[in-house]
């Protein structure tokens, strides 16, 4: 994933917020080049005062990115400026699904690095797309589901957050036709097993692309224990459907 590998000293940033100051007032061209490396900086040192100077200006976009550069609500996010993530969800200019080169949104982020806190800022946000792929073709929870690896407290509770929202689809399927109670049964992660089986949307016998259901995957890992309770889901919610006909 393109990040910023390291927090760049305040002396450093400051002088390169200054001399694009400068440049401001005499070139607004060489200002235009490096208005958006300014901003990231300013926003990874946490100079709200100053983000919010840099976003007034007519040169600077603030869903501006380039390879070298992520957007600047991801940058907020990655360095936990709450304060300036906060600031830039307010404005109305801001596209919350706006991607990094590999396709990732901030929401997409806050499951990589398990940021609790910006998860719900974001999913408090009116215009969140809870369901937006990835260039990977995965949802937030497909993301959460498939890296889950048991021994994270938080991903847990980022799990259980995602799959109560509303608008949340649980039904939905990444490139290899992969569904997210597939990955759970991948993970053996019983907890969301159960939680999406209580859900109607749940489909527990949709086959991947391979044609290896939820069921088909934990007996291919040899999880016994995650086989058997699939299958009991399977023929609870058969004989759940014969008692309605």
């Amino acid at each position: 994933m393109a990040q910023f590998s390291t927090l760049l000293p305040l002396k450093i940033t400051s002088a390169l917020v200054g001399r694009t100051r400068y440049k401001k007032s005499t070139d607004d061209t060489r200002y235009n080049k490096d208005g958006q490396a300014t901003l990231s900086f300013a926003i990874m040192q946490g100079n709200l005062p100053f983000v919010q100077n840099l976003l007034r200006q007519p040169h600077v976009d603030i869903n501006g990115g380039s390879p070298k550069y992520q957007p600047p609500i991801l940058v907020a996010l990655e360095y936990q400026q709450y304060d300036i993530l906060k600031m830039l969800l307010q404005d109305s200019r801001i596209d919350i699904d706006v991607q990094n080169g590999q396709g990732h949104t901030a929401l997409h982020l806050a499951i990589i690095y398990d940021d609790l806190v910006a998860l719900q800022m974001l999913l408090d946000h009116t215009h969140i797309d809870i369901n937006y792929l990835d260039s990977s073709g995965n949802s937030a929870l497909l993301l959460a589901a498939m890296t889950y690896d048991g021994r994270n407290p938080k991903r847990e509770t980022i799990i259980d957050v995602l799959v109560s929202h509303p608008k949340a689809s649980v039904d939905i399927q990444d490139h290899r036709g992969r569904s997210v109670l597939w990955h759970a049964a991948n993970t053996s992660n019983r907890r969301l097993i159960l939680q999406l089986a209580w859900l109607s949307a749940t489909n527990l016998e949709a086959p991947d692309d391979n044609g290896v259901t939820p069921l088909g995957q934990a007996r291919k890992r040899g999880d016994l224990e995650i086989a058997a309770l699939l299958q009991n889901l399977v023929i609870l919610t058969e004989a759940f459907r014969c008692s309605l006909i």
